[in-house]
């Protein structure tokens, strides 16, 4: 007799076909706890990976390293300012300081340019004089400033702007939360470090008048002294004249 798939996976020749079902049975309901088993595991893991940066050390100091510059050069004595937006919980929940309440603004569910176009409206609001920043420093002759010993929460940046005499660098304001996640990593880092972006636009050359309109005015008062001493000239020899009749 020649043997079925299932007389050989259960290690029968066909002399009890019954008992071999059952066995397959058998294996089968073991396979489906297996992978369950492995679905489960595979939760647990991918669980731990994505909740395992959630939660913020709320006890340590944060530090903030900014760098502005060109491609070829450092823009030093540039001011920048740091302003603490909001508190920051373990589980990344944000209350907005005293300072910023009147904004009513929500960080909830922000995402990409909603971020960019958040930090403008806040740059806007600190603009009008109603926060003080927590801190101000002017980058140095590398272009770069720290911002140390700093609690942990959602904080502004914003820069003056940087006329180097050929161009004018202005700094872009941006959001950032200290500490800041590493995308590559996902990590915290307390000591975060952030390239400035910025709008660049050349500086207008005066209006000088051209060479020939520098001595229009010269020439116009040459003649005008002249006619002043011909005139007197002329005046001086019809008197004399008078005279000498």
């Amino acid at each position: 007799m020649e043997s079925t798939p299932t007389d050989f996976l259960s290690g029968d020749t066909g002399s009890d076909k019954e008992g071999g079902k059952k066995k397959m049975k058998k294996y089968f309901i073991w396979m489906k706890g297996a992978a369950a088993l492995c679905t489960m595991l595979s939760i647990i893991c991918l669980s731990v990976s994505v909740f395992g940066y959630t939660h913020i050390d709320t006890d340590r100091k944060t530090s903030l390293t900014l760098t502005f510059s060109t491609e070829k050069t450092a823009l030093s004595g540039t001011e920048f300012s740091l302003y603490h937006v909001a508190e920051v919980s373990a589980s990344i929940d944000y209350t907005l300081k005293e300072a910023f309440a009147e904004t009513g603004v929500s960080f909830q569910g922000l995402k990409g340019e909603e971020w960019q176009a958040m930090s403008k409206t806040l740059a806007e609001y600190v603009d009008s004089g109603k926060v003080e920043p927590v801190k101000s420093q002017s980058t140095d002759s590398k272009g770069r400033l720290i911002f140390s010993d700093l609690k942990e929460g959602l904080y502004l940046v914003t820069g003056k702007a940087c006329d180097t005499g050929k161009e004018i660098y202005t700094p872009i304001p941006f959001l950032i939360n200290l500490p800041n996640l590493d995308p590559e990593t996902d990590e915290w880092e307390y000591d975060a470090n952030a390239i400035i972006k910025y709008e660049v636009k050349s500086v207008p050359e005066p209006n000088l008048p051209q060479t020939g309109q520098l001595w229009l005015p010269v020439y116009a008062l040459g003649a005008f002294g002249i006619a002043i001493v011909m005139s007197g000239f002329i005046k001086g020899r019809k008197q004399n004249k008078r005279h000498e009749s």
